[in-house]
């Protein structure tokens, strides 16, 4: 009998600490990424989004994010570097629980560098600037009090120096850390 008390108070226990620390004042430390490779092994793609946030509010913070990325397609011989940086305001639906919910509008400021190597033709090099609009929506698990993880889906429309936006949806792995 005492053996079971002390099980059910360790797990009480356990998911007491293992709430989030998503009210005013928590700072939000994270990281999220992406790595594509299509099927046919002519593209790849690697890119990762490092942010900073600060609560102003319970389960509202506002920060910033910086954008790198790099992609290949060798069927066209062709290299781009981007990066970028630019506010995100967060919100999370529920108070401080294991799992959560939350939803992010994001702008992103950056410069897109391509160059293409053709063999038996000229070489390209292009540089433009870009401004993306996005809106992320995930769920989170809470690992303890201090991390979690998400699976994101955004939305991005991006506006470069062409007439036509580019609009994009993306599925991305996250880790942030809640201090």
């Amino acid at each position: 009998m005492i053996r079971k008390c002390f099980v059910i108070l360790g797990l009480l226990f356990s998911m007491s600490i293992a709430h989030a620390q998503i009210d005013r004042g928590t700072y939000l430390f994270g990281l999220s990424g992406k790595y594509t490779n299509d099927f046919l092994g002519t593209g790849t793609s690697l890119s990762i989004t490092p942010r900073v946030g600060y609560f102003l509010a319970n389960r509202f913070a506002l920060g910033a994010s910086v954008s790198i990325s790099h992609a290949e397609v060798a069927a066209i011989h062709l290299k781009s570097d981007a990066y970028g940086i630019g506010p995100f305001a967060r919100y999370y639906f529920f108070k401080s629980v294991k799992y959560n919910l939350f939803i992010q509008p994001s702008f992103l400021y950056s410069r897109l560098k391509t160059e293409t190597i053709a063999p038996g033709m000229a070489n390209s090099k292009l540089s433009t600037l870009a401004n993306r609009y996005a809106i992320a929506m995930a769920p989170v698990y809470f690992i303890n009090q201090y991390i979690a993880i998400e699976v994101i889906a955004e939305y991005q429309r991006e506006a470069q120096d062409e007439p036509n936006p580019d609009e994009l949806f993306e599925i991305k792995l996250g880790i942030q850390v809640h201090l």
